[in-house]
């Protein structure tokens, strides 16, 4: 039984680790996908100034990861991963 719960449990933080950085990775700040999503859907005009100011977007992303803000931003994240495990009755 300890071999099944411990496969259990790596098998439900690979989920959550892959489920924040699908989350984390369609954020629209430049380099990351999510700008890339905004760029096909706003104008060339906005899009190329987006290009243009993309270190800033580095930046932004540096401040976000090292501050306590990204936990209030993966909230959504949280309450989806319950959903789903309670769905299957993982957790």
């Amino acid at each position: 039984i300890g071999m099944k719960n411990a496969a259990l449990e790596m098998l439900v933080m690979a989920v959550q680790l892959n489920a924040y950085l699908a989350f984390f990775n369609i954020l629209p700040i430049p380099p990351l996908d999510g700008s890339h999503i905004i760029k096909g859907l706003v104008g060339e005009k906005l899009a190329s100034a987006m290009d243009r100011n993309q270190s800033f977007g580095e930046i932004l992303l540096l401040v976000l990861i090292f501050s306590p803000l990204i936990s209030y931003l993966s909230i959504p994240v949280q309450i989806f991963i319950s959903f789903l495990f309670s769905s299957f009755g993982v957790i």
